[in-house]
């Protein structure tokens, strides 16, 4: 409990003197870290704009191993990585290991961070999976052409969403780019693997970010599979004005969660809600689409978890667990107990993790 009291003392600290992100900007423990762009497929294969951080630890003390960190839902993209001031999970990322010797690489995601021109499309794992697959790409051709020293070790994690893409990411990379990335070993946090459940949770146990977290959702898949052209076949008056026009990620957070503070049930049309209880809208085969458990882990791969989470609820991440064992993955679990819930269970996931890549570093 002390340590991780101390760590989040350290982020408090962190986040009173970072200053914006510039190249070459050193922060605590003399990292270095570096804003990178790079192009990447976006929803309909055209390639786009996306960027990300790159975290190098102390020089002399090379080669280093590589670690993927995929970053949590976010509204406003001026919280994204890239944005080094504004995110606090980059900077508790940075102070855990970037700071201690592992060079840390930071996707902004697809419509998120400093290159935005586009939407984020949330939960699409097949995009998702790409962005940050890029962004690897980019950041060890940067250290190549700068010098930096990596010892072909290569560690993926993520949280929250970021653990929805780091398990969408694993699965890409062990699938069809073996022979480029070697991965060593995998933690995904607090993720949502299957999408129904964590959907209709929030329908039922709804909690401060529920409705924006399932309004994003309609609206992202809607727009990705064009599901409907007109929004009041998925939300009553006056929200299908005020989802569209909210939800673009130009609005900042404490805006977006009080504009849709009520219950989700209080926005949706009952009609979308019942069809979507019984499976049979076309939302629900989106949902489907991009699930992230169906497949079989290869590298050491740790799933963590709290019960006391009400955000993502320990049963999705059950289901992921037992259906790897069934397929015989190389997964191990830690349930981090009731205490934590979904915010203030980061820090501990994130110790967890720590100790688990050390092993293998």
């Amino acid at each position: 409990m002390k340590t991780i009291t101390h760590m989040l003392t350290f982020v408090l600290l962190l986040s009173l003197f970072l200053a914006a992100c510039k190249n070459n900007d050193e922060k605590p423990g003399n990292v270095k870290v570096y804003e990178l762009s790079y192009q990447t497929p976006g929803v309909d294969g055209t390639m786009v704009n996306a960027s990300g951080i790159v975290m190098v630890p102390p020089s002399g003390t090379g080669p280093f191993p590589l670690l993927s960190c995929q970053h949590g839902t976010i509204f406003y993209k001026e919280v994204a990585p890239s944005y080094l001031d504004s995110c606090q999970e980059a900077q508790a990322w940075l102070s855990e290991f970037a700071a201690n010797g592992y060079v840390v690489v930071m996707a902004d995601y697809i419509g998120l961070g400093k290159t935005a021109k586009t939407l984020h499309p949330y939960f699409h794992a097949q995009t998702e999976a790409t962005a940050a697959r890029d962004m690897i790409r980019a950041a060890k051709k940067f250290c190549e052409d700068n010098g930096i020293l990596l010892n072909n070790k290569l560690f993926l994690a993520g949280y929250s969403q970021g653990g929805h893409v780091t398990s969408s990411l694993q699965r890409l990379l062990q699938a069809n780019h073996s022979g480029e990335f070697s991965i060593t070993a995998s933690a995904i946090m607090a993720a949502p693997f299957d999408l129904s459940m964590l959907f209709r949770h929030h329908i039922t146990n709804p909690n401060t970010i529920s409705t924006a977290v399932t309004s994003l959702m309609v609206k992202t898949f809607n727009w990705i599979y064009t599901i409907s052209p007109n929004y009041q076949d998925f939300f009553i008056k006056p929200y299908d004005s005020i989802v569209p026009a909210l939800l673009d990620f130009n609005h900042n957070e404490t805006e977006v969660i009080n504009t849709l503070k009520v219950p989700p049930v209080n926005i949706f049309q009952p009609t979308f809600l019942a069809d979507v209880n019984t499976g049979t809208h076309s939302f629900n085969k989106a949902m489907e689409k991009n699930e992230v458990y169906d497949w079989r882990p290869i590298v050491p791969t740790l799933l963590v978890f709290s019960m006391a989470d009400e955000v993502v609820p320990y049963t999705i991440e059950n289901k992921a667990y037992a259906r790897w064992l069934e397929l015989g993955g190389n997964v191990d679990s830690v349930n981090l107990g009731n205490v934590y819930n979904h915010s203030n269970g980061f820090i501990p996931a994130l110790m967890k993790a720590k100790e688990w890549f050390d092993k293998y570093k």
